[in-house]
Formats: C-alpha cells, structure tokens, sequence
C-alpha cells in the first residue's frame, strides 16, 4: 500500500511544471567534439606537454583502480578510486600538485594528508630513500593508459581542502636519510 506514494510524488512534482507559462529558449548550438587521446605515458611526461588536459586511467592489480587527472601546465589534481580485491571497500584518495610540492589526503585518512616537494618526489623515484615512496602515494614515472582530452582549468579545481591538515614529510625524509648515512646503510 505504501508503494504509490513515491510515485504520487514524483508524479505530482512533473505535473507540477505543466502549467507554467512558457519562456523563450536560445537555440542549442552543436559543439565541437571532444577530441579524446589514447597514450601510454607517465605523469611527469605529461606535466612536460604542459597542456590542459582531464586524462582518465583503469588498473585492475589489486582489485582495481580507477583515476581522473586534471592536468595544467605543472600544475595537477588526482582523484584516484581504490577496491580492495577481498573485501571490496572502496577508498577515495587525492593528490595535488601547485608544481612545487604534492599534496596527499584520502577517505582512510581523515582530515589530515601529508605533503612532499617535488624535489624529494624525485629524490624518492630515483631510490634514494627506500621505501619511503609508499608514503607518497604518486608515482611519478609509473606508466598508465591515459584517455585524454582537452579541459579549461579553473583555480578552484587545483585549489588546496581548507579542512585537510598537512605534515610536511620532505623535512622527515631529509632526516630519515641523515639516519641512513650516519649508520653506513
């Protein structure tokens, strides 16, 4: 019996419209198809094009991931979509890049994120430090099948939470590699 109400309801909120006095509408204007772009690249690779682009990429290790890259100039944001193969939780994580550091934060972490220049990303990805990579989360150099096409960057997109608090672990990894020299390892 209570099965109808959803219906009523919808119906009643469609009809609700039909006696509205008409407006004048612009005519619509086709658009330019988006030309879309199949590469298999790096991040870093494509921060050198130095294009504005929205690229978006699949993995299937480790149950799956999925991502949309927001790429300008150096400029970028990450919004990756991890399934855990066995229980099939799904995480959200973010990065963002301002060109100067990477800024990471996710659904598992709170609000709280970790930050690290670009300069000790390369240091990392060149195998300085081992290890610490993981703490990062981006892989500058991993090759991905992008699918891409052209996108107009606007500021608030590559704009930084304002309720994610972030530790700077350039500064930690600095030290963390002091350790390591000083003990000869």
């Amino acid at each position: 019996m209570k099965q109808w109400w959803p219906v009523l309801i919808v119906s009643l909120l469609v009809l609700s419209g039909c006696g509205a006095t008409k407006t004048a509408v612009a005519p619509v204007t086709p658009t330019a198809a988006v030309k879309t772009t199949t590469l298999a690249t790096s991040l870093k690779d494509l921060l050198a094009g130095g294009k504005e682009e929205k690229c978006t990429w699949t993995t299937t290790d480790e149950g799956g991931r999925t991502g949309v890259l927001y790429v300008s100039g150096k400029k970028f944001k990450q919004e990756i979509t991890m399934t855990d193969a066995k229980t099939k939780a799904v995480d959200q994580l973010y990065s963002l890049s301002d060109g100067e550091s990477i800024y990471t934060w996710g659904s598992t972490m709170g609000n709280k994120g970790v930050k690290i220049s670009l300069a000790e990303m390369e240091t990392l990805a060149n195998g300085a430090t081992t290890g610490a990579q993981s703490q990062s989360s981006v892989d500058m150099n991993k090759q991905y099948q992008y699918q891409c096409e052209p996108w107009t960057v606007n500021e608030t997109d590559l704009a930084l939470p304002t309720n994610i608090t972030f530790t700077d672990m350039s500064n930690q990894m600095k030290q963390l590699e002091e350790l390591r020299q000083k003990l000869g390892k």
